[in-house]
């Protein structure tokens, strides 16, 4: 997903998170304190982004009526130094969920951690409106991480952790909500369209850990594939069976016989393209990351249990980008052939008489071809392009700034103390409120 995607889905987890009645339950604590931190880097980094001179004011009550943004910017920045997270993100994702909370807790974690990476990579910075549009949605996020510290505070005291409560209390963010608040409303003074800002390419492979990092993970395996300059044609080849395998498990773990009876199909045909060449090779060094992203997708898959809802919805998320997948391989084989970048043997026996590869000649790599043909049967199945069709409309129906997906639940909770004014202090765009 991009960093708009992940940046709604981190609106999203906050907004669940403010509409629970029990934010914070004990089993949460610690995926709560994790998430927190995660949430204020990333939205340290955007502010930082798009209003840099955000960082050289001080936070106090009068600087924040009076320089919100430029408030907000230091208390995020202030934050991030100072608070330290529970425990590590890896652990908190892989460990069980006991409650809904715990669930939204790590799904807010998970999300501002691909955020924060996706902002990095980046290509281009919003300004003007566009600008004031993220400064919009880091202040609802904002907005939202302070009424749940609040929550974590009174769950840390609960459990007899008096020092931990007031450090929390007492630390840089303890006006963000204030600042937040008369951050939006700035923002709000003029057009909010929706954020643009272009991601850069993916550079590490993505942690499953639900069906949407499933269809994540397919897509960026797909990039990766799309992404190598070279890949040689073992590591394709071991992709190739792993997305086998991934098809196989997936096929177990979904309700539908009609689904299971399509994935087994295309679990047989990628396992016979995944037949190694006898005579093939290159003499360039591999990108690795393709095949370290089949492992985490088929790692995930083994995980599950069959007949629970997380096993059904990853299931019908692989088959639907399973097509997305047999493609990147197609392309990436055609391409590596194409280019010259792997060595064909030019004789069938004997000693092996090597010769740059190209397309077209008799004795290229036969997978090449049968990987083409587990192409095209995926992109004419119907079964996985309904799978694929709900996947996709699902996707498009969760795509809302998280300003807009936090207006009810931060009127819900009513608004802080402190009376908006008109500060001078504005985003790089220098369009004034």
């Amino acid at each position: 997903m991009t960093f708009e995607d992940e940046f709604s889905q981190v609106g999203r987890a906050a907004a669940g998170l403010l509409l629970e009645s029990d934010r914070v339950p004990a089993s949460a604590l610690q995926a709560a304190g994790t998430a927190q931190v995660a949430v204020y880097t990333l939205l340290s980094q955007v502010h930082r982004g798009v209003a840099p001179t955000g960082l050289n004011r001080s936070a106090t009550i009068h600087a924040v009526l009076r320089h919100p943004v430029a408030a907000l910017g230091r208390i995020l920045s202030e934050t991030v130094r100072t608070r330290r997270p529970a425990a590590s993100t890896f652990g908190v994702l892989t460990s069980s969920t006991r409650s809904r909370p715990d669930a939204l807790w790590r799904a807010l974690l998970r999300h501002a951690s691909l955020a924060a990476v996706d902002w990095h990579q980046r290509t281009s910075t919003p300004e003007g409106d566009a600008a004031w549009s993220l400064i919009g949605d880091v202040a609802a996020l904002g907005e939202a991480a302070s009424i749940l510290d609040a929550d974590i505070a009174a769950a840390l005291r609960s459990a007899g952790r008096h020092g931990e409560t007031d450090e929390l209390v007492n630390g840089p963010a303890q006006h963000m909500r204030l600042a937040s608040a008369q951050s939006a409303a700035l923002a709000a003074r003029g057009a909010m369209p929706p954020i643009t800002v272009l991601p850069g390419r993916a550079s590490r492979p993505v942690l499953v850990a639900s069906a949407a990092s499933v269809s994540e993970g397919q897509h960026r395996l797909a990039d990766f594939l799309c992404q190598a300059e070279d890949v040689t044609p073992h590591s394709l080849l071991a992709v190739t069976a792993l997305a086998g395998q991934s098809a196989r498990l997936a096929a177990r773990l979904t309700p539908s016989a009609v689904l299971t009876a399509s994935l087994e199909q295309h679990a047989r045909h990628l396992a016979l393209a995944a037949r190694p060449p006898a005579r093939c090779a290159t003499v360039r060094p591999g990108d690795p990351r393709p095949e370290a992203q089949a492992y985490e997708l088929r790692r995930h898959l083994r995980s599950l249990e069959p007949g629970t809802p997380a096993a059904s919805e990853a299931a019908e998320a692989f088959a639907g980008h399973l097509q997305t997948v047999t493609e990147a391989l197609t392309d990436c084989a055609r391409r590596q052939t194409g280019q010259g970048r792997w060595l064909i043997s030019a004789a069938d026996s004997g000693p092996a008489i090597w010769q740059r590869s190209r397309l077209g000649v008799e004795n290229g790599p036969p997978f090449v071809d049968a990987l083409k043909r587990v192409a095209a049967e995926a992109a004419t199945d119907e079964r996985l392009n309904a799978a694929e069709a709900r996947v996709v409309t699902d996707a498009a129906r969760a795509f809302v700034p998280p300003r807009v997906t936090l207006a009810s639940p931060l009127r819900a909770v009513g608004a802080p103390s402190g009376r908006p004014v008109n500060p001078s202090q504005q985003p790089r765009s220098g369009r004034g409120r």
